[in-house]
């Protein structure tokens, strides 16, 4: 999970990630396990925070469960139009 989080720091990298299939999913899920290795929960959050940044990652991210990329971007889209 560690070089995972460390390769979506990277943004051609991040979008390959966002691209294979079931890596979103993963992640998501392990996010919101109840797992006792507290540094593989934080990394793969850290992972999704950078991920979201690639425009093709939000709409996946809300499919398995992670809605806040979807809420932000309405939220800035709303008030950039106003």
């Amino acid at each position: 999970m560690c070089l995972l989080y460390e390769l979506s720091k990277s943004r051609p990298l991040c979008e390959n990630i966002v691209a294979m299939n079931g890596a979103i999913l993963m992640l998501v899920k392990t996010v919101s396990s109840y797992s006792d290795n507290v540094v593989t929960v934080e990394r793969a959050d850290e992972t999704l925070d950078n991920l979201e940044k690639c425009d093709g990652s939000v709409r996946p991210m809300a499919e398995n469960g992670r809605l806040q990329p979807l809420l932000k971007r309405l939220v800035e889209g709303i008030l950039s139009t106003s």
